[in-house]
This record gives C-alpha cells, structure tokens and sequence, in this order.
C-alpha cells in the first residue's frame, strides 16, 4: 500500500471528532492523556468516554501500522507517521478527484474495447452463420457488460461534476 493509499484510508475512515483531535496537534508524539485531555475539553466528554474515542481511533491507525505506543499504562505515549497528522481537507478532495478521473480513464479504455468486440460479433455473424446461437449469446452478454459499465461510467462523471 503506498503513502497516498494510507491517507486516503486515514481520511475515510475512523471518527471525526478523532480527525478533529490529530488536526490539534503540532508533533508527531504525544502522550495518551493529551489526547483525552484535548477530546474532554473539545467535545466535552467524560474521562471514560474520551479515552474509548482515542482508544478507538489509536487501534485503528494502529491496524494500517500508522501509530506504534511506547510506556507503561499510566504514561503512554503515541508516535504517528507522517503523513497522520498532515491532512488538510482540500487533500481530500483533490485524493478523490484523482481516484475518480484515474476510474473515469480506466472505464474509457474498457468501453472502447467491448465496442470492438461487438464489432467482431457482429462480423462473425456474417462469416459464421452456423455458430448464430453462440455469437449472439456472447453479444447479448457483451452488451450487457457494455450498460453496466456505461452506468458506471455515469455515475463518476455525476461524481466529478460535484
């Protein structure tokens, strides 16, 4: 996975309140109290429900190997990669247009290409008349990959539009 795929899962996914919480702080270590300290006065919350907010959002990061602890139970301390803590939300929306006009290509290109092979069905016709049955079948499902990719097609374009 590389960088650009970490962030893109950083900003989709998790708590807001605790994207609010990580856009709060300056360094990239930072001991656990701080942080529940910071979601205690931000949204205030109970002790017990900030420390399940970080927890949470600490065991998440901590899955895409984005986070790594260090300390004792009392005095723990968190060290964030890079790229955790530098997220402005316009990257958010330039992440998304990028993946969208990148499918929009994609989807071009298959298009394209399943136009060709109806093309060539529909020469075969001409040239295989005995084998009508199994060409027209093989048409009727290349035609039917043809609008379920023209809907998606559709659809990123709508998305684009936005």
């Amino acid at each position: 996975m590389s960088f650009t795929d970490m962030n893109q899962g950083i900003l989709f996914s998790g708590s807001k309140k605790f994207r609010r919480i990580l856009n709060q702080l300056t360094c990239h270590k930072v001991l656990r109290s701080e942080l529940i300290n910071i979601a205690i006065t931000e949204f205030q919350l109970s002790e017990k429900q900030a420390s399940g907010l970080i927890d949470r959002g600490v065991y998440q990061l901590k899955q895409q190997g984005l986070v790594r602890s260090d300390g004792r139970i009392k005095n723990i301390s968190y060290q964030f990669s890079f790229g955790v803590l530098s997220h402005p939300p316009l990257h958010v929306v330039n992440d998304a247009a990028l993946v969208l006009s990148s499918e929009k290509q994609i989807l071009e290109k298959e298009l394209a290409q399943i136009r060709y092979e109806l093309e060539a069905y529909q020469e075969f016709l001409e040239i295989i008349p005995k084998q009508k049955h199994k060409i027209m079948k093989l048409q009727q499902d290349t035609v039917e990959k043809l609008n379920q990719l023209n809907g998606k097609l559709r659809a990123v374009n709508q998305l684009l539009s936005l």
